[in-house]
């Protein structure tokens, strides 16, 4: 299942540690930062911890939005490659 949601932990320009509700399926996760959909890969992405666990590479600063999208691993009938292609056009 495809999941969209505010993760968990500080936004504070100093955090970059925040947390999933459920287990990600590695690869999957993505986030959105103040409306934007930023690449895992590059200056602005993120590391997959594991469980739950996700490191950005910058910190979001106080009053920033965050929110992050990924695959809990849970049977979907979408396929995640054509939910990534609509989210990319959708930002663009």
């Amino acid at each position: 299942m495809i999941r969209v949601e505010v993760p968990t932990g500080a936004i504070n320009g100093s955090n970059r540690i925040f947390n999933t509700a459920v287990a990600y399926t590695a690869g999957s996760v993505r986030h959105v930062l103040n409306g934007v959909l930023i690449q895992p890969s590059g200056t602005d992405g993120l590391v997959e911890n594991g469980g739950t666990q996700f490191t950005l590479n910058i910190a979001p600063l106080t009053g920033y939005s965050i929110q992050v999208i990924y695959e809990d691993g849970v049977a979907t009938v979408i396929p995640r490659d054509l939910v990534r292609a609509t989210i990319a056009v959708e930002t663009i």
